[in-house]
């Protein structure tokens, strides 16, 4: 027997959440959008100049432009870097308070994270969700390039049709494996345990629906991103945080943007948070024993 699934309630699950707890919904929020703002304002700061000039850069394809070019990108990352693992580890302690709310329906500290089980389960999780993401792009980059080659065979114009047709296997394969393993990390949080099989089989079970919901969620994150990009036309500074005259604008000046900015990505990412949320929901239902009661 499939789990129940109902597309409506999948996409308005966060409101449900919300609902049900709007000061713990609310509390996550604030804490998500005031170190969303601080974090990016900071990053900005510091390595704005170095990626502003990098797409600014007219070198040529020189020896010398060349160097010149892989030094900016190595300026970049290296000044990057930093961030990026210090953001992963603030990233899982805010997504499993996050998931703590959706699937538990547990009530929150003023100062609602922790280092514990669900941390390191979520961790864990996202590894395997990004290594199976990996692999399925690696698969379909395969299969694209295997299908240039093959039609290849009929000239320019055959070539032009495989990489198309190659290109759509590239985004179904990469899509489907998404689709997948969207609900893991919340059924892992969940169950207390890595659930990769667990979460990949009930969404296989649900994989229709669950992919419209997915979908509906993804369009509603463009439209989201869409206002940031037109958000920043009225900000005196470029999305690399520079001034007109070239100088770059300080973290005080960047923070107001990037805190409304993070305030608008919070109802996107809880609609599919809560679309993930719902399918582990709806899946460790159907796995539960019949004599194990339903809280």
């Amino acid at each position: 027997m499939n789990p129940s699934f109902n597309v409506g309630r999948a996409l308005s699950f966060a409101f449900e959440v919300f609902a049900a707890r709007p000061y713990d919904f609310i509390l996550m929020s604030i804490w998500t959008a005031i170190y969303g703002a601080v974090f990016t304002a900071i990053q900005v700061q510091a390595v704005g100049p170095e990626l502003a000039a990098i797409m600014a850069s007219q070198t040529t394809a020189t020896p010398a432009g060349n160097m010149e070019m892989f030094d900016m990108l190595g300026r970049y990352f290296g000044q990057l870097l930093p961030f990026l693992a210090v953001g992963m580890v603030i990233s899982v302690l805010f997504e499993a308070a996050w998931l703590r709310l959706f699937v538990r329906g547990e009530s929150l500290s003023v100062f609602p994270f922790r280092l514990g089980r669900d941390e390191g389960v979520y961790a864990v999780s996202g590894m395997l969700v990004l290594l199976v993401l990996v692999v399925a792009m690696f698969i379909g980059w395969m299969a694209m390039m295997i299908l240039a080659v093959l039609f290849a065979i009929g000239g320019t114009a055959g070539a032009a049709i495989g990489v198309f047709l190659g290109f759509l296997l590239l985004v179904a394969i990469t899509g489907a494996a998404a689709i997948l393993i969207l609900p893991v990390p919340a059924l892992s949080v969940l169950s207390g345990r890595i659930a990769l099989m667990e979460g990949v089989r009930g969404a296989r079970q649900v994989f229709w629906p669950l992919l419209g919901s997915a979908v509906v969620a993804v369009i509603i994150a463009f439209i989201a991103n869409g206002l940031f990009s037109g958000l920043i036309a009225f900000m005196p500074f470029d999305q690399f945080g520079q001034m007109p005259d070239g100088s770059q604008a300080g973290v005080a000046g960047l923070l107001g943007y990037f805190m409304i900015v993070h305030l608008i990505g919070i109802l996107p990412a809880a609609i599919l948070r809560g679309v993930a949320s719902y399918t582990a929901l709806r899946i460790a239902d159907e796995q539960r024993p019949p004599s194990d009661p339903v809280n």
